[in-house]
């Protein structure tokens, strides 16, 4: 269940993005709290490490994002996902939303990255 995976260019692309809305403080980190911005309907997307076990946990986040139209994309690893959020701790799943307009920008840069996967 890790379609769409993002490898090479393509993950950097996405990690890229991630890091700089980190130093936006626009990042939610773990499931609870990307279920719960989910569930608020604000716009972003969302990135999930593929290396999280049991499965089951991100499949909820996989549903609710489908439900209300977020942008979803995998990583390879939780600990590399964890270390772009600024901790040292693997990080299964984060969000980026905010009612800014910086979050628009960093939407639209992450659809297009991802376009290619979906193909």
């Amino acid at each position: 269940m890790d379609y769409p995976l993002a490898t090479g260019h393509i993950k950097n692309k996405v990690l890229s993005i991630l890091d700089s809305a980190v130093q936006l403080n626009l990042v939610r980190k773990g499931i609870n709290e990307v279920l719960k911005t989910l569930e608020r309907g604000q716009t972003g997307f969302v990135v999930i490490a593929s290396d999280t076990e049991p499965l089951e946990i991100v499949s909820s986040v996989i549903a609710e994002a489908t439900m209300k139209n977020f942008s979803y994309v995998f990583v390879p690893s939780k600990l590399e996902l964890g270390r772009i959020c600024g901790i040292a701790r693997p990080v299964s799943a984060v969000i980026v939303t905010s009612s800014k307009g910086d979050v628009d920008a960093h939407t639209r840069e992450f659809e297009d990255a991802i376009a290619t996967l979906l193909i």
